[in-house]
């Protein structure tokens, strides 16, 4: 598997943060010191103070915190008062967790590793579907919403990643999301999230931005884990057009000698319509 760095920088309490996305290990944390400019894909765009909510008077921001501060549990989905908070109190709150995650230091179950982890997803999917309930009324399009959304796809809970993938399809399309969304949803085995990841690729049309694409699906179809293959040989047929279908048939053509992907070939026929 490829390494990549994809830097996203968020402002937190006068710092920023800086994740490098890598498969092989855990992302690193460091901290610059170049506040309020998110970066996506090497792109800067000035931001709002963080600790300001939206009319700009400031309050309470969960940055504030330390992770050993940070507030599990007071967050429901469907609670109607979330409607009345600032975006920022989202944000914040999401990039506790990111740093809950890593640190170890937030007051979640740490039996062993694993439990904490598990913990932090947990509640970083309730936090995340609050926010998308926030957004159908809210319709904010943001930079920040897109930096932040692109860390969530590397969680390893696809019910984080699904979440995650429903704000980002409210957001405009971003190069710098193209790259984490094949590597860490595509081709990730845990087939889960992959429709949503497919549909979310629907919206990626340049020409280098296809090339990118199908070269990932046929990497996925040919020798990707088998569950993450046939959900993408599933999801595939919006995707298909006519300067791409004869690649595709040919990795049916390819699967159909190999036993081992029958469910495969079946579903990618089905995609093609043959």
């Amino acid at each position: 598997m490829r390494t990549y760095i994809f830097p996203v920088t968020l402002a937190v309490t006068g710092a920023a943060l800086m994740i490098g996305y890598k498969m092989e290990q855990k992302k690193q944390i460091e901290l610059p010191a170049t506040p309020g400019v998110t970066m996506l894909g090497g792109k800067e765009a000035p931001l709002r103070s963080y600790l300001k909510s939206e009319d700009g008077r400031g309050g309470t921001s969960s940055s504030h915190l330390t992770p050993a501060q940070f507030k599990k549990g007071s967050i429901d989905p469907k609670h109607n008062s979330n409607f009345d908070k600032p975006y920022e109190f989202f944000h914040d709150r999401l990039l506790m967790l990111t740093q809950c995650l890593h640190t170890g230091a937030c007051p979640f179950p740490n039996r062993d590793p694993k439990d904490y982890e598990v913990a932090v997803q947990a509640e970083a999917k309730t936090t995340l579907e609050a926010l998308t309930t926030w957004q159908k009324r809210h319709h904010l399009r943001d930079a920040r919403v897109t930096a932040l959304m692109v860390n969530f796809l590397t969680f390893e809970n696809a019910g984080v990643k699904q979440e995650a993938l429903k704000i980002l399809a409210t957001q405009a399309p971003h190069d710098g999301v193209l790259e984490p969304l094949l590597e860490y949803v595509i081709e990730y085995p845990q087939p889960e999230a992959i429709a949503d990841g497919m549909s979310e690729l629907q919206r990626y049309t340049t020409s280098e931005q296809k090339m990118k694409i199908d070269e990932t699906l046929e990497q996925v179809l040919r020798t990707g884990a088998v569950n993450a293959a046939e959900q993408v040989a599933k999801n595939i047929g919006p995707l298909i057009n006519e300067k791409n279908r004869s690649r595709y048939v040919r990795v049916r053509d390819d699967l159909a000698r190999s036993p081992l992907s029958e469910d495969i070939y079946e579903a990618l026929s089905e995609s093609l319509g043959n």
